[in-house]
């Protein structure tokens, strides 16, 4: 179970973050915690679920608190994923698609989400943007799985080719 200590280090940093409203159990930092652990209650999360919030929640706090007169490093590293990662994925996420030797009813957007709770241990609300609070490195590591992935269908798709031949 979550210790007292990394209970208020969560409530510490949701209020920095300004996520935490005092009385409502409906709030940001809940919603944000429900979306590592599908938890609702902070103190049902066990010690590596609170280990895992806090680390995201510093994540989320690091981005908020940067300079906005301190020059930004190249494409966004260290911020939040760039809206060229963003296409990138969709469009290995739309190859990947193509290269499925059976249809699937998966949207885009549901297989990307998959990958994102995969790759990062996060789930994300189809609903509104999968990518809102990814960061830069977060959406690399997405990138980099996309490709594997892609990799692997084409190299089953070539072996299932030169099989019938």
């Amino acid at each position: 179970m979550t210790t007292a200590k990394q209970i208020g280090a969560i409530y510490g940093l949701g209020t920095k973050c300004g996520l935490y409203e005092k009385g409502n159990p409906r709030d940001n930092l809940h919603n944000f915690v429900w979306q590592l652990t599908q938890k609702l209650r902070i103190s049902e999360l066990t010690t590596d679920e609170a280990v895992r919030v806090i680390r995201h929640l510093k994540d989320y706090h690091r981005t908020m608190t940067t300079d906005p007169n301190e020059p930004v490093p190249p494409d966004g590293a260290g911020g939040l994923t760039t809206k060229q990662q963003i296409a990138k994925a969709f469009g290995l996420t739309y190859e990947l698609q193509g290269l499925d030797t059976e249809p699937s009813a998966a949207t885009a957007k549901q297989r990307l989400a998959g990958v994102m709770h995969k790759v990062l241990g996060v789930t994300v609300d189809l609903r509104g943007d999968i990518f809102k609070g990814i960061t830069f490195e977060q959406g690399d590591k997405i990138i980099e799985q996309l490709k594997r992935y892609v990799r692997s269908a084409k190299r089953r798709r070539k072996t299932k080719t030169e099989g019938v031949s």
